[in-house]
């Protein structure tokens, strides 16, 4: 179709268009009685540049004008809006700034809107993921915290159990025997507690932890806290001492 003959000046602007715009505008001519020869690009006689034909190049030009309108508005719908003189100004400057028309800045602000909105969520979602997460840490170390505290305590109590002359024995001094016993209880926590495994590299600093706790708890002033057999010792020294010796006999 490119080799479309330049007619009598009359319709020579046809042959700068596209081919599919060339095939419709020879279409649109044929049909209203006038061919062109499109199968050859030799044409035995040239269009006569009568009034007739002049008005029927004005009608092509105007049909093809519309069908290209049609095109551009293929999804699209025709819709008033009022704005303020101020808000008309600014989009005429950001239209002119864009090199865009009015319709297609509008478009465009809309479309950056959504997408900043969407991104909005989007952030908006991601801090509450965070804020999760962070709840979750607060949480774990927590529970970290009270199960390597049991833990030593449950030692203690498993190295009375084994050796019942250690009661005897002042807490401090018996601490490396208490720790050898915390990470075994800590490593077979492993086996039950997947989510806790990344910390069990960790069970020196668990350990320190949860002894520093328990050296805080006891009572300064009382002689006896490391041993729990005083049966003398005052109800309230009493149940102290077997909040941490869980092998008192009652």
């Amino acid at each position: 179709m490119k080799n479309f003959v330049k007619y009598k000046a009359l319709f020579k602007w046809i042959h700068k268009l596209s081919e599919k715009d060339q095939e419709w505008a020879l279409k649109y001519l044929s049909d209203k009685g006038l061919k062109l020869g499109i199968e050859s690009p030799i044409i035995s006689m040239p269009v006569p540049d009568t009034a007739e034909n002049r008005e029927l190049n004005i009608k092509l030009k105007n049909a093809f004008r519309q069908r290209k309108i049609r095109e551009r508005r293929t999804g699209k719908k025709a819709y008033s809006i009022v704005l303020s003189n101020t808000a008309i100004k600014d989009l005429n400057k950001i239209s002119n700034r864009m090199a865009r028309s009015r319709t297609d800045t509008l478009e465009f602000l809309i479309t950056k809107e959504k997408e900043l909105t969407s991104r909005e969520n989007e952030i908006k979602k991601q801090g509450n993921i965070r804020e999760e997460l962070e709840a979750n840490i607060q949480i774990n170390n927590l529970l970290k915290k009270e199960l390597s505290f049991a833990l030593t305590r449950l030692a203690i109590h498993q190295l009375h159990e084994q050796s019942p002359a250690s009661q005897h024995v002042p807490l401090a001094e018996k601490k490396d025997d208490i720790e050898v016993k915390f990470k075994e209880l800590l490593e077979e926590s492993k086996k039950n507690m997947k989510p806790f495994e990344p910390a069990i590299s960790l069970y020196h600093t668990l350990f320190d932890s949860a002894w520093s706790k328990l050296i805080n708890l006891q009572p300064e002033s009382n002689p006896q806290n490391n041993t729990n057999n005083d049966s003398n010792t005052p109800s309230g020294e009493a149940d102290y001492i077997y909040f941490f010796n869980l092998d008192d006999q009652p």
